[in-house]
């Protein structure tokens, strides 16, 4: 078990509640946090008005994400992400031989092409016509401002996922790209 880390919440979001299922309960109303590293079984998210909950295989890979009411589900290739669920809808990722290598993504509405930066972030969606159909800029720290329909792209900044909670997922903990930190320590700094 990871060590407590401390930080501070952003305003406006002070009454934040984590549930973990299969580890410690930690919150504070004023702001005050603090969290473990990442658990097996299910974690629980509220802030303000969004409700997320994640769902972990043995693997400590994230099989489910439900915010909102959205239930979102991942299909793995070892470490990657090939395949996602989202309301019922099915979309297939390629991936390239680095881990995170977003190249394209193929739905009912057909296939997308993902542009990326020299971090890995997706900055732009090709359609089949060849046209723009999404464009998205990031600050140093990513947060983005995406134009166009990104037909529920989730992979973003350093082709890792946003989670619609304004968290970005890197596997063993979160990021939080307004306040510029981890929102958890890193797990592996830890282990003996």
């Amino acid at each position: 078990m990871c060590a407590p880390f401390p930080f501070r919440l952003k305003p406006g979001i002070a009454g934040i509640r984590v549930n973990v299922d299969t580890n410690q309960t930690i919150s504070d109303s004023a702001g005050n946090f603090l969290l473990t590293g990442l658990p097996a079984g299910k974690v629980t998210l509220r802030m303000d008005a969004t409700t997320a909950s994640f769902s972990y295989d043995p693997l400590n890979r994230r099989i489910g994400r439900t915010v909102n009411g959205v239930v979102t589900s991942y299909l793995y290739d070892g470490n990657q992400a090939i395949g996602e669920v989202r309301a019922g809808q099915t979309t297939s990722l390629l991936t390239g031989l680095a881990i995170d290598e977003a190249i394209a993504r193929y739905a009912s509405t057909g296939r997308i092409t993902q542009l990326t930066d020299q971090l890995g972030s997706v900055i732009r969606q090709i359609n089949e016509a060849g046209s723009t159909q999404s464009q998205t800029a990031y600050s140093p720290y990513g947060e983005a401002s995406t134009t166009g329909d990104d037909q529920q792209n989730s992979t973003e900044y350093t082709g890792r996922e946003n989670d619609d909670t304004g968290l970005y997922f890197y596997r063993a903990r979160y990021f939080d790209p307004v306040l510029k930190r981890w929102i958890s320590d890193e797990p592996l700094r830890h282990r003996g």
